[in-house]
């Protein structure tokens, strides 16, 4: 058996608002599964944030460097047009 089948209720509400009612449970249950994934993704975020920083301020001239260098490739691969 799949996480699709166990996760999945066997049938849709049934009313005046049950299909609204069944999305908003999926909705819910789906914001409950992905918000510890979501606080994991913005940890990792902001120390990668943290790492860059660090390195832009040991070597500026090599982030220098690199800027231009990317914004040269970039110029040239836009003015082939």
């Amino acid at each position: 058996m799949s996480i699709e089948e166990t996760d999945m209720p066997k049938s849709e509400p049934q009313g005046n608002n049950g299909g609204a009612a069944y999305i908003g449970q999926t909705v819910h249950d789906l914001e409950e599964r992905l918000a510890s994934k979501i606080e994991e993704a913005k940890e990792q975020l902001n120390q990668l944030n943290v790492r860059v920083q660090g390195f832009i301020r040991e070597n500026p001239g090599t982030t220098l460097l690199c800027a231009i260098g990317v914004g040269y490739v970039i110029g040239r691969l836009a003015s082939r047009r």
